[in-house]
């Protein structure tokens, strides 16, 4: 029995290891991704694509996982936390990432997991492990030397400033949806 539990707790370790690698990927390439598609599509049809996709890609998720439904007395809380977190998200991130280079989005955008840690210690009173800024000061330095190797090197200028504030937004905003999920999720 006790080997069953250890096996669970190395399965649930590797899971949560692969997920956060492709968390992290995943969200590394967001900002590249967009402003390049922006060249092609428009803001708005970006995020009818994206939601398309997320969304069959997650009713498809939920039922090779048989995930239950919150209880209908959570319902409305859990979509407006939903309608926060998403559209929070993608919604300035799609009109804000084409009034600037891709370099200052991905350093914006990269702000994230600071301000996450950030407002679930405030909020959440969790202590911050020296390890986890030392992860995310990494993380932001590997935002910026990407961006300063790129061929444009780090761009801004007055033009930008509604860009950037527009990618701020998204990033708080999911930022704010992360923490106030959390205890929802059990962990």
């Amino acid at each position: 029995m006790h080997a069953g539990k250890c096996g669970r707790a190395v399965r649930r370790e590797t899971v949560g290891a692969l997920s956060l690698a492709a968390a992290a990927l995943t969200w590394g390439l967001v900002p590249a991704a967009t402003r390049h598609v922006i060249t092609v599509l428009s803001p708005t049809q970006i995020l009818v694509l994206r939601f398309l996709l997320g969304g069959v890609a997650g009713i498809f998720l939920m039922l090779l996982l048989r995930v239950k439904m919150p209880p209908r007395e959570h319902r409305p809380r859990a979509l407006f936390w939903g309608v926060v977190g998403v559209l929070g998200f993608n919604v300035p991130l799609a009109y804000g990432i084409q009034r600037v280079d891709a370099s200052v989005a991905a350093i914006l955008t990269a702000t994230n997991p600071g301000f996450i840690v950030l407002l679930a210690a405030v909020t959440l009173k969790e202590r911050v492990a020296p390890r986890v800024l030392i992860g995310m000061l990494v993380a932001l330095l590997g935002s910026v030397a990407v961006a300063l190797a790129g061929e444009s090197g780090i761009s801004l200028n007055r033009s930008q400033l509604i860009g950037c504030g527009l990618l701020l937004v998204s990033t708080l905003l999911w930022s704010v949806f992360t923490v106030r999920i959390k205890p929802w999720l059990g962990v």
